[in-house]
Formats: C-alpha cells, sequence, structure tokens
C-alpha cells in the first residue's frame, strides 16, 4: 500500500500552520474547543442549504455535488444518497424495496418533491420511452442513428415505385441496399 503524504494547512480553530492527514486541527484541544463553539447541524438543515428552489422550470435544483448523469449526491449518517431519493424520503417516507424515484419533470437535479414518483424499473422505462428519451421510443429522423431524413425516405419509396434498382438508390443516399429494401418493404421508417 503506498505511502500517505501528509499534507500542509491551517488549523480551522487556531489558523496556526501544521502537516496533517486529513485531519482538520492541529491539536485534540483546537478539535474540542471548535466543536464546543459549533453545535451539530441537522443533516436536514445541511440538505436544504444545498437547493435552489427560483429555478423558473418550477424544479428545486441541488447545486452542491452531481454524478456524471446529473443526479445530486448527498452524504447523510455516513453513507452517499441521491439527493432526489433523500428528498422524496423526508417528504413522504421510506422508499418501498426495489423501487426507485423517477422524475416527472426530467431534470436528474431537481428534488421537488412534487416533480417526483415512486415506480418500478419498467416504470422508469416506459417513462423514459414515452418522453422520447430513449432511442426505443423515438423515430425517423429524431432516432441518434438514423442516415436519412423523412423527405428522403419519401424520395426513396418514390423512385421504388419507378423501378429504379434498390443498389442505385442506395449509391445515391450512401446507404447499404437491405436499408432501401427494408423501407420499400415497411419494414423501417413504418410511420411515414
Amino acid at each position: 500500500m503506498p505511502k500517505r503524504t501528509p499534507y500542509k494547512r491551517n488549523c480551522d480553530q487556531c489558523g496556526n500552520y501544521y502537516e496533517g492527514y486529513g485531519i482538520r486541527f492541529c491539536s485534540p484541544l483546537c478539535g474540542y474547543n471548535w466543536r464546543s463553539t459549533h453545535p451539530r447541524v441537522s443533516v436536514t438543515a445541511l440538505f436544504w442549504a444545498k437547493v435552489d428552489t427560483t429555478d423558473i422550470s418550477g424544479c428545486w435544483i441541488w447545486t452542491a455535488g452531481k454524478n456524471s448523469k446529473g443526479y445530486g449526491n448527498f452524504w447523510a449518517n455516513n453513507k452517499e444518497i441521491k439527493a432526489h431519493r433523500f428528498s422524496w424520503e423526508l417528504h413522504y417516507g421510506k422508499i418501498p424495496k426495489g423501487q426507485f424515484v423517477c422524475h416527472h419533470c426530467d431534470n436528474p437535479s431537481c428534488i421537488r418533491p412534487s416533480h417526483l414518483f415512486v415506480g418500478s424499473n419498467q416504470d422508469n422505462m416506459n417513462d423514459m420511452i414515452a418522453k422520447e428519451r430513449s432511442p426505443q421510443g423515438l423515430k425517423g429522423e429524431k432516432h441518434p442513428l438514423s442516415k436519412l431524413t423523412e423527405q428522403e425516405v419519401l424520395i426513396i419509396r418514390s423512385l421504388g415505385k419507378r423501378k429504379i434498382s434498390q443498389m442505385q438508390i442506395a449509391a445515391q443516399f450512401g446507404v447499404h441496399q437491405g436499408l432501401i429494401s427494408n423501407i420499400l418493404l415497411r419494414k423501417t421508417w413504418k410511420h411515414i
């Protein structure tokens, strides 16, 4: 295991400069004196200090640490919890086992209780598809892997009716012949 190196800092109580290993005070006495003048703040008060309720969208935005997907992280009782889950439990009680706390507003940093609902993983997936936030729910040119526009598909279908070969159509649009075949047979782009 690599040897830890001390870092240099000033004591939170007296301001003296010292080297430490994650300790905020230069001595136990300074730590005791600081704690006696700084009573513990409740976890709830710490939580609300990191929330902005003035957002114009109506969301209550978590302003502290967030993960790579934008969900707020909060430490409570020596463990990390998602901020929106903590908010749900503050307002409605314990989250049923195996359930997710989902967002009506689709804003991962929102912790407003009225914007949250509890559901299964399937409920969360269905909500994502219904709101077109998933490739499964996106059709046509809205799909991130789409190579054609709706206008191009209509042109392909009209060229197919004129008996132009699928290989020629594919070359014209820079796609594979199989895609042209699927479009003409209405296996893909069914909604047009």
